[in-house]
């Protein structure tokens, strides 16, 4: 446990100049008061379980911190300043990539790490992610463990997989790559993101779900196509398409979704 800053009040001293003197003002806003210390005299932290801060507030604290260093204030004199507004201690190593860009709340910086790729992604209707939802619904799932939210897809077949990840890399903006899991003999996909684990989670929001499944028709079609291709099956003979799934209130979503859409090409039997 980090120590906090003494009680008293007073102002944060100008810096001295190499003769020993006050020379100047301070850089940035002066005359700043001292912190006020957490409970004990001892710095706030996140109880132990419940992991870090919520996004929203990191991000607001990221942003303070770049405020306050375009200011002209040190590492130590943004993390003072911090603890007096949120009461909460940032480590110094933090403050010092957050203004870096080594990393952010949200990810690293392109500008700065090229090769790395932003975690947070906002979700928009499209014919991909209508497939990845598909699939979810299917073959696929999503999980969490400890502090990583994934999107999962295990199969033999090959090419269903490679649909998957190409459609996952267009949703996230980032590649997603496709192993082969040997004892078992299935490829695999595993990416992650909060954002596909908080939307498909389960129980799942139905009203969210229909706002990019019929969101337009191509979106219609992609969301069938990813059920299709992880719970059907064709009967050639007839020219039908079978869907299997244990979830009764999905069979007759998609009965009425497909009525709507493709009753005029190919029935859909269930």
């Amino acid at each position: 446990m980090e120590l906090a800053l003494q009680a008293e009040t007073a102002s944060i001293p100008a810096p001295r100049d190499r003769a020993g003197g006050v020379g100047g003002a301070a850089p940035g806003p002066s005359c700043r008061e001292a912190p006020a210390p957490g409970r004990r005299g001892k710095a706030v932290k996140p109880p132990r379980g419940r992991g870090y801060l919520p996004r929203e507030v990191r991000e607001m604290i990221f942003d303070e911190v770049r405020r306050l260093y375009r200011e002209g204030l040190g590492y130590k004199r943004v993390r003072k300043e911090l603890l007096r507004r949120f009461e909460f201690a940032v480590p110094l190593s933090t403050i010092a990539c957050w203004v870096r860009g080594i990393h952010t709340p949200f990810g690293p910086m392109p500008a700065l790490r090229p090769n790395h790729y932003p975690h947070r992604v906002d979700l928009k209707p499209s014919p991909e992610l209508a497939y990845v939802i598909g699939v979810v619904l299917g073959d696929g799932y999503v999980c969490r463990t400890g502090y990583n939210y994934l999107c999962c897809l295990m199969v033999k077949d090959r090419e269903f997989v490679e649909e998957f990840a190409r459609s996952l890399s267009v949703v996230l903006g980032r590649p997603v790559r496709v192993t082969l899991y040997k004892p078992r003999g299935r490829y695999t996909v595993q990416i992650r993101s909060r954002e596909l684990y908080e939307l498909l989670r389960k129980p799942r929001d139905t009203l969210r779900l229909k706002d990019y499944i019929e969101h337009c028709t191509r979106c219609i079609a992609a969301f069938l196509r990813g059920l299709c291709d992880a719970e059907g099956s064709v009967d050639i003979n007839l020219g039908n398409i079978y869907i299997a799934n244990s979830n009764l209130k999905l069979l007759k979503y998609i009965q009425g979704l497909s009525s709507a859409s493709a009753s005029r090409q190919q029935g859909l039997i269930l």
